[in-house]
């Protein structure tokens, strides 16, 4: 997972330098620190290190293609941390130390570089009452078996007349 969470960080810091490096000069004292931290490292990124980026995002493809020829679905949490405050990003995951931008989903960004379809439906509440979500990622282009499993589970645990306590 290493190997994905750099990849990743170096897509993302690469595209967000390319989207967004220009409002650094004028409004970087108003971003918070990761996000002009993703900037910088974007912008600081060499073109060997981002190639290679794209040599890894495209072995991770191959690799999940594999994968799904031998499965319909998987199945992840959406989240690796139970919700946490706004404003708050966790930096230590189970005693590992994750990346304060990107640490938390973990279970996400992996499927946004090979673009498998998935979706995040509401599973249940953690002991204090925060939502929690379950991931399904299905085959390239299979969009029909990620909804067909979603209200399968939904028909199976309705979860449409729960709601979290309010803070």
């Amino acid at each position: 997972i290493e190997e994905v969470s750099e990849t990743f960080g170096v897509l993302t810091a690469t595209q967000d330098y390319i989207n967004y490096g220009y409002l650094l000069a004028e409004h970087g004292e108003e971003m918070v620190s990761y996000v002009k931290q993703a900037i910088v490292t974007g912008k600081n990124t060499s073109a060997e290190v981002y190639a290679l980026a794209l040599a890894r995002m495209e072995r991770l493809r191959k690799y999940v293609r594999e994968s799904f020829s031998r499965y319909d679905l998987l199945i992840t949490p959406t989240l690796a941390v139970a919700p946490f405050p706004c404003g708050y990003r966790p930096e230590v995951i189970d005693g590992v130390k994750v990346s304060k931008m990107s640490g938390f989903y973990s279970m996400l960004y992996p499927f946004n570089m090979t673009g498998n379809p998935s979706a995040s439906i509401p599973c249940g509440f953690t002991i204090d009452n925060l939502p929690v979500g379950l991931h399904l990622v299905g085959r390239k282009l299979d969009e029909l078996t990620i909804i067909n499993a979603s209200l399968a589970f939904e028909e199976a645990y309705p979860w449409a007349h729960l709601r979290p306590m309010a803070s």
